[in-house]
């Protein structure tokens, strides 16, 4: 009976040991996490600013971009970078980029009405067709005008006049109720 006694309490103590050192290694994690999300925000920051004097190739925005996608939470700075990218970068592909990572964020403040207007500020048809697809795929009915203008604008390529008509039949073609 002692050294059953004994077992348990050793069993009991090792567990309990085990367990602080399991919830100490999690918070750890989770402080790297946090730390890590810190980093790689300032890092998209410092890259994604418009700044004069700051000169940074076309891969190393992309890859500042692409480095959102790892963040658990944006902030109202990292989302009005990526706008600001997507509405101004000198490079087609760093603005798809941020096209694409805007999309991710839908739900963050701005970020609809953000990706409508810049629906009308873009003249690249890669950009533009991007911007439509995520415009219905997030079934922004507010974008209707700007997609109906873009659909009806005979400067625009015949693929972007197409895509943006099946776009507005599919945001406000099937609001017909029936009878």
């Amino acid at each position: 009976r002692i050294a059953a006694g004994v077992a348990l309490l050793l069993v009991g103590f090792g567990g309990g040991r085990l367990y602080d050192q399991w919830r100490a290694s999690r918070h750890t994690s989770e402080a790297v996490s946090d730390n890590e999300n810190v980093a790689s925000a300032q890092t998209i920051k410092k890259v994604l600013a418009f700044e004069p004097t700051q000169q940074t190739s076309a891969s190393e925005r992309i890859q500042a971009v692409q480095q959102s996608y790892e963040l658990t939470q944006v902030d109202q700075d990292i989302t009005q970078l990526l706008i600001n990218t997507l509405n101004f970068d000198a490079n087609v592909n760093v603005r798809l980029a941020a096209c694409q990572a805007l999309a991710r964020f839908e739900n963050e403040t701005g970020v609809r009405e953000a990706l409508i207007q810049s629906l009308t500020i873009q003249s690249d048809p890669n950009v533009q067709l991007a911007l439509i697809d995520i415009l219905v795929a997030i079934k922004e009915k507010r974008a209707a005008n700007e997609i109906r203008r873009l659909a009806q604008n005979q400067e625009a390529l015949d693929v972007v006049r197409l895509k943006a008509e099946e776009g507005l039949t599919q945001l406000i073609g099937n609001q017909k109720s029936p009878s």
